[in-house]
């Protein structure tokens, strides 16, 4: 149909008849609907036209274009005289029409008040109006329902708060409640926990580190990292603008623990009330975690005290490490230990005593004290040493009981003999990964059956093997068998190719990081010599190596290890950087700056040879008046000054110089001064090498020498020692080398610095104590000792002669110091190395017997040990074993 067809059939009808598009534009109007209202017409606004009922008319237009089927509406114009004419119209939508835009098709008719139609619109809107009233009750009464249902949410979300704080025990636990549970209790979109570390946990000792920062848990407000509390601070800015903060203070106490920021839309602002409650709550929890981490570490403190240090032995690969349990804050009484029997023989030995607390950790340091004279009676022969501690702990400790296992090595059949008192069987790993268990020889636990009977078993163990020996805490998961962490660990151990005996531990006790541990974690693993062992040292010596130092501890995690040095001495090469850029550049000297000795400081005496000096200090002022004192003399005398700095910025060393009145500059220009930094000379080569450094010393001494100095001065600040540098423990054979190989004969004065607040652990003692000569803040020489605290028993070098000498008494409590001092007097060169034993007040038998193996290293080399000026300990000693030592050479 089209638009003139349609006028033509709607000019034949006696009612008003419309063709008007969805935005309500007349395209035809017929005669009839002109007569009733003469705007009805082409191109006339039809809505414009209902100004007072358009809105109904755009609802009925909606209804009458999705319809193909005429559909009721009504319809209110008014005419040029300004009356209402009311039409009732059936509309639908013209589906012939093919315009731009749809269009409907009406028919109306006119409306009067007797009209039915009006009648039933009436009330349909009264039916209307009651269905809206009914509506707004159902709303309210859902609206109240609402609000119900969400208070008896937020109660619940309290409630799962609360239980979820009552049950986290440590502070990250606490802190991953907060984190989880805190913002659906206050209805907020974030929640940041922020709170003083150290007023939660009290330190153990004055360089303790407290706590980790916690990721996105938590934020330690007394970690002062730059920048970051800045920009915890800008956390509401940074955050979306429509998200606004509050805060609650977290107070337990009376102690201000820190603050609870809560993010929140600021239509959803926490009630005060609701806050203070949530608040207090987290500050209560958070006050319980601070406490139970303070005595897990305290517990875990005492627990690392008790356990050994791992001795070196050549070939060998040693590591032992201990993690504390995740939810134990009773210390624990598990241990291990390695026994050096003879030159053949190792005896290895891992136990648990049941239970926890002070009792159980005692009795394990009982136990170990008694199984390492047990072992050195009978430790060849497993069963035996395992009746023996069964006796000792029945009779001792009649309540207790504990699971070990002893094993014995041979060096030479690498036969390894193993007896098991109630313990998980040892894992040996093969070079290829593959593994067994050694699961024979198994009896009761030592201490509550006194008749028990332990039986051993021997097995072979090939070159590169590993074995590996666990408490049960390491295989132990709740709601898991035995079986399953076993399997658990030989598949784990298919994995541990090429590791060494640290990394191996460190795999085997992280393994599952995010498993609960319920109990204690100790772990030995021994690394077979790969190749044929070559003639054994002497017990209890590695051949030029000291006790190594204990290895780097995770967080929560005690590790040391052990690794033999090789036999053959390091190559001899001068320290100090490369005079270019390439690796294969000539080695150059401590000197970095040729230049001729000003004629200004010509004929300046000497200064006095082989005077190597410390200074311990305790503040800074006291190093700056040391070092401008010895570096001001060194100047003054002509003498060509070298300073080699740790951690100080070489910078400050020059400000500070500047600052006591020294040209420094002028210095510098002529080559006289140089400052380096610790990458340039004692740790250029690493690990620490004593040969590199004293061949550098001794070249840097020449070249300034033949520079036309009169001599030299050395400036090292040695609080590398402090840390776990590798080679380290070499410190102290160096400064006794220092005197026979450098200071001895040639022009040179030395002044080692140690920072005793960075000493923490006691490494640097044995060192400080090898100087002679310990000077005061700006003096230098002889008659200017000060007081330092020393070791029980320490060595010091000789002013005459190859050697050293030994000062204090050789005890039980000494023994260590005995070791690391003979480990470094053993690689002092010369064909006779002189022990000056007039400072020694007392030796007891095991101190006569290190004697003898240090005197046994040096006659394997073709050298000799001459003992001077013995105590009458050693004399009675020596009566008593004569053939023992007869090694020992002795000159009164």
């Amino acid at each position: 149909m089209s638009l003139g067809l349609f006028q033509a059939i709607a000019r034949l009808l006696p009612n008003p008849v419309l063709l008007c598009t969805a935005d309500g534009q007349i395209l035809a109007a017929n005669p009839a609907a002109t007569r009733f209202v003469t705007h009805l017409q082409a191109g006339a606004d039809l809505f414009h036209l209902a100004a007072e009922d358009s809105d109904l008319l755009r609802l009925h237009m909606a209804h009458w274009l999705r319809s193909g089927d005429p559909l009721p509406g009504s319809l209110t114009v008014r005419n040029p005289g300004g009356h209402l004419v009311r039409f009732r119209c059936h509309g639908a939508r013209a589906t012939w029409w093919d315009g731009p835009q749809p269009a409907v098709q009406l028919h109306m008719t006119r409306l009067d008040h007797t009209d039915q139609f009006v009648v039933l619109s009436q009330q349909v809107t009264a039916l209307n109006r009651e269905i809206a009233i009914r509506r707004a009750t159902d709303a309210e009464r859902e609206r109240l329902l609402d609000a119900e249902k969400k208070a008896r949410s937020r109660l619940q979300r309290l409630y799962q708060l609360t239980a979820a704080l009552a049950s986290a025990a440590t502070l990250a636990e606490v802190a991953q409640a907060v984190q989880e549970a805190a913002p659906a209790a206050l209805n907020a979109t974030d929640v940041d926990l922020r709170l003083h570390s150290r007023r939660l946990i009290p330190s153990l000792e004055p360089a303790d580190t407290l706590l980790a920062l916690a990721g996105d848990t938590w934020t330690d407000l007394d970690k002062r990292i730059p920048g970051a509390l800045d920009r915890a601070a800008q956390g509401e800015e940074a955050a979306a603008p429509e998200v606004t903060t509050v805060r609650a203070l977290l107070e337990a106490d009376s102690v201000n623990l820190g603050s609870l920021l809560v993010h929140h839309r600021p239509q959803d602002r926490p009630e005060a009330e609701h806050l203070m409650a949530v608040a207090q709550q987290v500050a209560q929890a958070v006050r319980r975690a601070g406490l139970y981490e303070h005595e897990h570490r305290v517990a875990e403190r005492l627990q690392l005290s008790l356990l050994p240090r791992l001795p070196a032995v050549d070939g060998f690969d040693m590591a032992g490490c201990y993690a504390a349990g995740t939810d134990q804050v009773k210390v624990g009484g598990d241990w291990y230990d390695v026994h050096l029997l003879d030159d053949d023989h190792i005896g290895l030995t891992i136990g648990d005593v049941a239970g926890h607390g002070l009792a159980e950790a005692a009795a394990m340091a009982q136990i170990t004290a008694a199984l390492r004279s047990i072992a050195m009676r009978c430790g060849h022969h497993p069963a035996a040493v395992l009746h023996e501690l069964n006796d000792f702990v029945g009779r001792y400790h009649p309540d207790l009981m504990a699971t070990t296992c002893y094993l014995v090595f041979n060096r030479r059949t690498n036969a390894l003999r193993y007896a098991r008192a109630g313990h998980l069987p040892p894992l040996l790993i093969s070079a290829d990964g593959t593994s067994r268990y050694l699961d024979q020889a198994l009896a009761p636990p030592v201490g509550p059956v006194r008749e028990a009977k332990y039986c051993e078993v021997e097995v072979n163990v090939q070159r590169g093997d590993t074995l590996v020996l666990y408490t049960d805490g390491l295989i132990e998961r709740r709601g898991e068998n035995l079986d399953t962490g076993l399997g658990r660990l030989r598949d784990l151990a298919h994995t541990s190719v090429g590791l060494t005996a640290t990394d191996l531990c460190d795999m085997f006790l992280n393994h599952q990081p995010g498993a609960e541990s319920p109990d204690d974690r100790a772990l030995l693993a021994i690394s077979f010599p790969t190749t044929e062992l070559p003639p054994a040292p002497p017990v209890g010596w590695s051949k030029g190596t000291a006790p190594a130092a204990a290895a780097p501890q995770r967080p929560a995690t005690f590790t040391h290890a052990s690794r033999a040095r090789s036999h053959a001495p390091p190559a001899r090469q001068p320290l100090v950087g490369f005079s270019g850029p390439g690796r294969n550049s000539r080695p150059m000297s401590f000197t970095t700056v040729e230049s001729q000795v000003p004629p200004a400081h010509a004929g300046l005496p000497h200064p006095p040879r082989g005077d190597h000096s410390c200074c311990a200090y305790s503040d800074d002022q006291e190093k700056s008046r040391a070092v401008t004192g010895f570096v001001g003399a060194g100047l003054a005398n002509g003498e060509r000054v070298l300073y080699f700095t740790d951690t100080t910025a070489a910078r400050t060393v020059t400000e500070s110089l500047e600052a006591a009145g020294l040209d420094v500059d002028a210095a510098q220009a002529r080559g006289q001064l140089a400052v380096h930094g610790a990458s340039q000379s004692y740790l250029r080569l690493l690990p620490f090498d004593p040969d590199a450094v004293i061949a550098g010393m001794r070249q840097a001494c020449e070249e300034a020498v033949a520079a036309g100095y009169p001599g030299l001065r050395v400036v090292g600040e040695m609080d590398w020692c402090t840390r776990e540098v590798p080679g380290a423990e070499r410190l102290l054979e160096y400064e006794l080398r220092l005197e026979a190989e450098v200071f001895a004969d040639l022009l040179v004065t030395g002044l080692c610095l140690f920072d005793r607040r960075l000493d923490i652990a006691g490494a640097a003692a044995l060192p400080i104590a090898a100087h002679r000569t310990h000077v005061a803040a700006g003096h230098h020489g002889e008659g200017s000792h000060i007081a330092h605290p020393a070791p029980a028993l320490h060595v010091t070098p000789l002013h005459e002669g190859l050697g050293a000498r030994l000062v204090g008494h050789a005890d039980l409590d000494s023994r260590p110091d005995l070791a690391a001092s003979l480990s470094a007097l053993v690689r002092v060169p010369g064909a006779v190395v002189n022990l000056d034993l007039t400072g020694v007040d007392f030796f007891d038998v095991d101190a006569v017997a290190q004697l003898v193996r240090a005197a046994d290293v040096l006659r394997s080399e073709g050298r000799r040990l001459v003992l001077h000026q013995p105590p009458p300990s050693l004399l009675r000693a020596a009566q008593m074993f004569p053939d023992e030592c007869s090694v020992l050479e002795m000159a009164a």
